[in-house]
């Protein structure tokens, strides 16, 4: 067995024991398997979100993606930055508030008591798609490296991710994503510090890179249209407003304060790991032109270009940092199945120690659930895509104006979210103006049914506003 396989496997012990010990010690709650207990500060906020992105996505997958477009892929880096700022301003704050208001778990919980049931149930149908989506990209990531790593076949290496990250996540809940979290988000950050500049100078600088690449690649519109460029950012701009991972770290934080600030030093972080990740797919475009699937890039770069200590110590990391990702994804899956479903419509009156039980199962079967995902989908990045695609298009206009927009009540929300859906469905099957794709299109008709809505219906009520976190002097200007 081979040094970068046996890094593999202590880790995974290694993570496996971490699950275990916290299942008993702190997850005695469905609260405390969900949000933590409602107790993370400022450093367990940042490197859990952190961990959360620095998944599959950003290893196996940014590097694959800008080995093939260059500078192009920036507008999705943009779209991430400047969402992570804005989040971390405005909205934080709001929502943390919220979830204290309220007692809340999920982004659905404020859709239930902003606008109404409906509401909830469809955006929670929509979350529970898209992070199932997005842990079958992690299956995928994981399943990538051990097969490049090992040489066992793609879809055994896929089944070996299915099973780590569904044993992982259903012992261990929130609390094992976050204190395995810190440690992971350090380790990869330290190795893709080491990687970046060492593959930078094996590939002969700046001056040969520029040399070696298409010049297509140092290009932001390179391989895309301008129309494309603006969609992709607004794709992961309004995509990520609604995704339950940030919302349920953020309802994890001890309060308002450590909510703000962890977000705002997420999106520091992340355009910093960002630039490095770009390093690394410029570099690997020279080092390995030939590639015969780029999504083998990252752990190729390891292989050939470091030493099998070394390589397997960044492995190990990398493959920790995806499983993280996974579980805190099929976590939000859960989540949502047991809020939503279970707790919401098959039993209302469950005790806490039912609802945790079921919470565990939950996780077990949505687990097993992604591998459909996983080899039904197209590819990793059009996986991406889709996800925050539907999200951004039905659900990010009426979360924003149920936080910012008092007059909007209960009707002009829910129909916000059908018109949203209603737009992504028809710009996804070809209407696609000016180049703009489903996540504008629908996130446009959720705006315009929303302004309408604002006139010919009913404002919401005073009781609501309160509850969502509106002060008293904004209440009585609204009514």
């Amino acid at each position: 067995m081979s040094i970068y396989a046996v890094s593999m496997v202590v880790y995974f012990m290694i993570a496996f024991c971490i699950a275990i010990f916290y299942s008993r010690k702190r997850t005695t709650s469905n609260e405390d398997f969900f949000l933590g207990g409602r107790q993370f500060g400022i450093v367990f906020v940042f490197f859990t979100m952190m961990a959360t992105f620095l998944g599959a996505g950003t290893t196996v997958g940014t590097t694959a993606w800008i080995w093939k477009r260059g500078l192009s892929q920036v507008w999705m880096t943009a779209g991430y930055a400047i969402v992570f700022l804005f989040i971390g301003f405005f909205l934080a704050a709001r929502v943390r508030r919220f979830g204290t208001n309220c007692n809340a778990y999920t982004f659905a919980d404020f859709l239930e008591i902003r606008y109404n049931k409906s509401a909830r149930y469809i955006g929670a149908t929509l979350m529970w798609f898209a992070f199932m989506s997005i842990a079958a990209f992690q299956y995928i990531g994981i399943g990538r490296i051990i097969n490049t790593v090992t040489g066992i076949d793609y879809t055994a290496s896929v089944l070996v991710a299915a099973l780590i990250t569904i044993l992982y996540t259903s012992y261990g809940g929130m609390w094992a994503i976050a204190i395995t979290g810190v440690v992971k988000g350090a380790l990869v950050f330290t190795g893709i510090v080491i990687m970046a500049p060492i593959l930078y100078m094996k590939a002969g600088g700046m001056q040969n890179i520029l040399n070696s690449i298409p010049a297509q690649h140092c290009s932001v519109v390179g391989y895309i249209t301008p129309g494309q460029a603006l969609t992709w950012f607004l794709v992961f701009f309004l995509g990520i407003i609604p995704m339950q991972d940030w919302w349920q770290r953020v309802l994890s934080a001890k309060g308002e304060r450590e909510a703000r600030m962890g977000m705002l030093y997420l999106a520091g972080g992340f355009v910093l790991v960002e630039l490095l990740i770009y390093v690394i797919g410029f570099a690997g475009k020279v080092l390995e032109p030939n590639i015969a699937n780029p999504e083998n890039l990252f752990p190729t770069l390891v292989m050939h270009y470091f030493s099998p200590y070394i390589g397997g110590l960044l492995l190990a990391a990398v493959i920790a940092i995806i499983t993280s990702t996974a579980s805190a994804c099929l976590l939000v899956a859960s989540t949502h199945f047991t809020r939503d479903l279970y707790n919401g419509i098959i039993k209302p009156n469950a005790t806490d120690a039912e609802l945790l039980k079921f919470s565990k199962i939950s996780t077990l079967g949505l687990g097993v659930l992604v591998l459909v995902f996983v080899f039904a989908a197209p590819g990793m990045f059009e996986l991406f895509v889709i996800s925050a695609d539907i999200l951004g298009a039905s659900l990010t206009i009426p979360i924003l104006a149920g936080f910012f927009v008092p007059r909007v009540g209960a009707k002009a929300g829910f129909y916000s979210i059908l018109a949203g859906i209603a737009g992504w469905a028809i710009s996804y099957m070809g209407w696609q103006p000016m180049g703009f794709g489903p996540a504008t299109v629908g996130a446009f008709f959720s705006l315009i049914a929303i302004l309408i809505g604002m006139v010919v219906l009913p404002p919401a009520e005073r009781a609501v506003l309160e509850k969502v976190g509106y002060d008293s002097a904004t209440v009585k200007i609204a009514k």
